[in-house]
């Protein structure tokens, strides 16, 4: 007797794939490759093609967005956006608006070409650090909130400047940092949640009323204490490009080593405290289609937020599409409009770009790149120029000698010497100390770090200024004012942000990055002035000291 046809494995086959058509999606994992996925992120893209230009922000939104779906320098919304920007970047020290433009514009340059593009990053990165208000955070600059920091502003500005030092090498001084971390974790609610405008508790210890919380708001803020816990050294949300490790396991560090590259002084147990309670509201109150806070920005937050806990937790290579992911996937793809746009709260262009970046996992694709995104010319063609794997690290984005242990004094001894086979080491370890040193060491060593400031070579200069920065040293003020002259637009920079730094001055005296003889005049005439109303019988001409250095008799 014959096999009835229904019991046919080649039937069962047939019925099996016909069914895989006609099932609904929900019956297999949806990811960012799904055809489908694909299908409504070029619709998506479509729209935003046929779109007018908005202003300097919305224009940066999609350059950012084009960036992230892989349309190249030459499409016209890229072009468009560069344009936008970079006029904006030639003036940032006059911004005074809102954050979020600045914010976007750095992701945009940093997706787009981090090294071409690196000048104009630094000098929107400088206009945040101006702009870090009093409580340690970002917010309007005037009207009724111009008394608070903003959740939302804070986000933007935190993102901006983790790409700027990740892909561009653009560095946010440790102080900065340590200043938005302090205000995250005293701004937390006692439900766990954030609200809009954060009201600081008195301690660390303490919580405080906010601000309803909100589904956006913990997003955000959630999003940017992971970020700030990784700028701080407590966590790692990337991995050296020569650590293979398995991403599910992390590498053991010695306790002292942990310690010497931490850049806060806030006790690690607050971070932890404030991240459980937040990630546990995010787990209780979990939402894709009825958020508290504007509908499309709130998932491209939650997918900052997610993708930044995964990371932390080493978990980014062990699910594809996670829960929260699919759900938010076919939210999308069941609202798109015909025209191919999404459209909440913050309209048409926007919402679009919010939902195209959610689906792309467009946090997830920044935590994959590479840090080694600025390289001097040549030095990554087939390795050459590289030191040994063991004798590296990364710094701000760049490949770097690993430090050299030592006191203060020997330190700068083998600064003042470029020969010295351990001088790039030396280097790197005057930079430490510029981030982490005891300024009062640093103060005794003033002279040592002024001569090596005027005659040093590259970056061992740099190194030296900012640790007189740090030093808070008013007696090496005339220097600082004489390098403003300095050639270099480097040395500039940093003479002038040590200045500002020791002053307290954040705004209003220069120079600019590249300014012109007048302009440098002015600034040198006005941080003169400064100098002469606190320290009238002060002796302002500075001499410039023979170039053999010896730094023998350094303290």
């Amino acid at each position: 007797m014959s096999t009835p046809l229904v019991r046919s494995p080649l039937f069962q086959l047939a019925v099996l794939a016909l069914l895989g058509t006609i099932l609904p999606s929900s019956a297999r994992a949806i990811e960012p490759d799904s055809p489908e996925v694909k299908a409504a992120i070029q619709r998506g893209i479509t729209f935003l093609e046929g779109t007018a230009a908005g202003d300097m922000g919305h224009r940066a939104l999609v350059g950012l967005t084009f960036c992230k779906f892989g349309a190249d320098k030459t499409h016209p919304k890229i072009k468009e956006a560069l344009d936008s920007v970079r006029g904006i970047a030639k003036n940032a020290e006059q911004l005074n608006d809102n954050i979020y433009p600045t914010g976007v514009a750095i992701l945009f340059l940093c997706a787009l070409d981090p090294s071409e593009y690196r000048q104009d990053i630094e000098a929107l990165v400088k206009s945040l650090h101006r702009r870090q208000k009093n409580h340690g955070a970002w917010g309007y600059p005037a009207g009724n909130h111009a008394a608070t920091c903003d959740t939302s502003m804070t986000q933007y500005a935190v993102l901006g400047m983790w790409e700027a030092e990740d892909q561009a090498g653009v560095p946010t001084p440790p102080q900065v940092w340590d200043r938005a971390a302090a205000w995250v974790l005293l701004t937390q609610g006692l439900d766990g949640g954030f609200g809009y405008q954060g009201h600081p508790a008195n301690n660390f210890e303490a919580r405080t009323k906010q601000d309803n919380s909100s589904h956006s708001m913990t997003a955000a803020a959630m999003g940017s204490l992971y970020i700030i816990k990784d700028r701080v050294g407590l966590s790692e949300l990337k991995k050296p490009a020569m650590d293979d490790t398995p991403a599910a396991l992390k590498p053991f560090e010695n306790p002292e080593e942990r310690k010497a590259r931490l850049k806060t002084q806030i006790d690690e147990k607050f971070f932890t405290r404030t991240q459980s309670s937040g990630d546990a509201w995010m787990n209780k109150n979990f939402t894709i289609d009825k958020p508290s806070g504007w509908l499309h920005y709130y998932l491209y937050a939650l997918e900052r937020y997610e993708s930044l806990r995964e990371a932390e937790m080493r978990k980014k290579e062990l699910d594809k599409s996670p829960r929260w992911y699919e759900q938010g996937a076919r939210f999308l793809l069941r609202t798109q409009n015909v025209n191919g746009s999404w459209e909440s709260q913050s309209k048409e262009v926007a919402d679009t770009c919010f939902g195209i970046l959610f689906l792309l996992r467009s946090t997830k694709k920044s935590l994959e790149k590479s840090s080694f995104a600025k390289f001097e010319a040549g030095v990554m063609v087939g390795g050459r120029g590289l030191p040994a794997v063991n004798d590296v690290r990364l710094r701000a984005g760049q490949v770097v000698a690993a430090p050299l242990a030592g006191t203060t004094t020997e330190l700068l001894a083998v600064c003042a010497n470029p020969k010295h086979p351990n001088y790039k080491k030396a280097v790197e370890g005057l930079h430490d100390l510029a981030d982490v040193g005891e300024p009062s060491v640093l103060k005794e060593n003033g002279p040592a770090l002024a001569k090596l400031a005027l005659i040093g070579k590259g970056d061992a200069r740099l190194a030296a200024i900012r640790a007189i920065s740090r030093s808070r040293d008013l007696d090496q003020v005339p220097v600082l004012i004489h390098l403003l002259n300095d050639a270099n637009f480097d040395v500039l920079r940093e003479s002038r942000d040590a200045l500002r730094g020791i002053s307290r001055k954040f705004d209003g005296i220069g120079p600019g990055l590249r300014p012109t003889a007048d302009e440098r005049s002015k600034a040198i005439e006005q941080w003169k002035a400064w100098y002469l109303s606190i320290r009238p019988d002060a002796e302002l001409e500075v001499i410039v000291p023979e170039s053999e250095i010896n730094l023998s008799s350094a303290s």
